[in-house]
C-alpha cells in the first residue's frame, strides 16, 4: 500500500493554483495521488487529500469517454464513480475504492488492481486483459462479456462472480477461489479452473 505524504509548500502551492484555475489535468508527476484525466468535462472537486485539505468530501466522479490511461489512482476513492467507456490502461489502482463504480466498456488493459473494492461495480464489457487483479476480492461481481485474456487472477476470490462469455484465455487462475467458493484452482490454471 503507498503512503502519500501531506502537500506543502510548492506542491500544495501548485495544486491550488490548478484548483483555482479549473484545470481538468492534473499530470505532473509530483501530484501523481491527486490526478484526474484528460477530457472536456469537470471532474469535479479533486479527490484525495486536495479535497479533504478544502473541507470537501469529493462529489461523484464523472469521467465517462476520458483518458485515464497511466494514471497513478492507488487508494483513491471512485466510490459510485461514472468511469463507463473511459480509458484507464496501465493505470495504477492498487487499495482505490471502486465501490458502485460504473465501468462498462472501460479499457482497464494492463492495469494493476490489488486489493480494489468492486462490490455492487457495474463492469459489463470491460477490458481486462493483462490486469493484475492478484489477491483480490471479487465476490459476487458480475464481469459478463469482460475480458481477461492474460490477467494475473491468482489468488483472486471469485466467489459468486458472474463470469458468464468472459474470455479467460491465458489468464492465471493460479489458487483462485472459484465462482462456486468451495474449490481453488490449483497452480497451472491458465485459462481455466484446474482443481
Amino acid at each position: 500500500m503507498m503512503h502519500h505524504r501531506p502537500l506543502a509548500g510548492a506542491a500544495l502551492a501548485a495544486a491550488l493554483l490548478l484548483l483555482l484555475a479549473g484545470c481538468s489535468a492534473f499530470r505532473q508527476s509530483s501530484l501523481a495521488a491527486y490526478e484526474t484525466p484528460n477530457c472536456n468535462q469537470g471532474a469535479g472537486v479533486p479527490l484525495g487529500p486536495i479535497g479533504s485539505l478544502l473541507g470537501h468530501r469529493p462529489r461523484v466522479v464523472n469521467w465517462s469517454g476520458c483518458d485515464g490511461s497511466g494514471l497513478n489512482l492507488d487508494g483513491t476513492d471512485l466510490s459510485s464513480a461514472n468511469l463507463g467507456g473511459t480509458n484507464l490502461s496501465g493505470a495504477d489502482f492498487e487499495d482505490a475504492n471502486l465501490t458502485g463504480a460504473n465501468l462498462t466498456l472501460a479499457d482497464l488493459s494492463g492495469a494493476r488492481m490489488r486489493n480494489v473494492r468492486l462490490v455492487g461495480a457495474a463492469i459489463y464489457g470491460a477490458d481486462l486483459s493483462k490486469a493484475d487483479l492478484s489477491g483480490t476480492d471479487l465476490t459476487g461481481v458480475g464481469f459478463e462479456k469482460v475480458d481477461f485474456s492474460g490477467a494475473d487472477l491468482q489468488k483472486a476470490n471469485l466467489t459468486g462472480a458472474n463470469l458468464r462469455n468472459a474470455k479467460l484465455d491465458g489468464a492465471n487462475l493460479s489458487g483462485a477461489t472459484w465462482v462456486y467458493g468451495q474449490a481453488v484452482c490449483r497452480n497451472g490454471s491458465i485459462g481455466q479452473c484446474l482443481r
